[in-house]
């Protein structure tokens, strides 16, 4: 695995919810786990972090509502209000062959059979599948592909290459 970024953005405090500490989370974390009772995360911006640990978590209609040790009242809680969450990236977990992180990809050339396409510079989740954002090549376009097996044929992380059907752009 390339090396992981320092920290990992895993959700950010929107608001308080009712009077009893609860904040609603918005996650960035695909990993169900990540906001366990029990689970130590560091909230803050910027280079200024300190360790908050999650007491409960309940999902609701509105989202996901997590009440942090220490934070029992709702002006405890609005101090977190807009702070982002993370983790360390030596904490991320492993994943199952054939799924990245977005880091990983980040910086791959794509090839189109012999001709380098150009440079992912990011991933975005959509609605209906993840995209590669590639700088074109040459004059520097924008190009979003889709990440998805009918269109990319590899992923080589060691090659930091992306190769995709030949022809799908035109």
């Amino acid at each position: 695995m390339e090396q992981a970024p320092d920290w990992i953005l895993v959700g950010e405090v929107r608001r308080p919810h009712g009077t009893g500490g609860e904040v609603l989370v918005k996650e960035h974390s695909d990993f169900e786990g990540r906001f366990a009772e029990g689970a130590r995360l560091f909230a803050g911006s910027g280079d200024q972090r300190r360790p908050v640990k999650v007491a409960s978590r309940r999902r609701a209609a509105k989202g996901l509502l997590v009440r942090f040790a220490g934070y029992d009242s709702r002006d405890r809680a609005r101090e977190l209000t807009g702070k982002l969450l993370f983790i360390p990236g030596d904490e991320l977990a492993a994943l199952p062959p054939g799924s990245y992180y977005a880091f990983q990809l980040e910086g791959c050339s794509v090839h189109a059979g012999g001709e380098r396409l150009g440079v992912v510079r990011e991933l975005l989740e959509t609605a209906a599948n993840p995209v590669l954002v590639v700088e074109r090549e040459g004059d520097g376009g924008i190009v979003c592909l889709p990440f998805v097996s009918p269109v990319v044929t590899g992923v080589d992380l060691h090659r930091r290459r992306i190769d995709i059907v030949p022809g799908f752009l035109g």
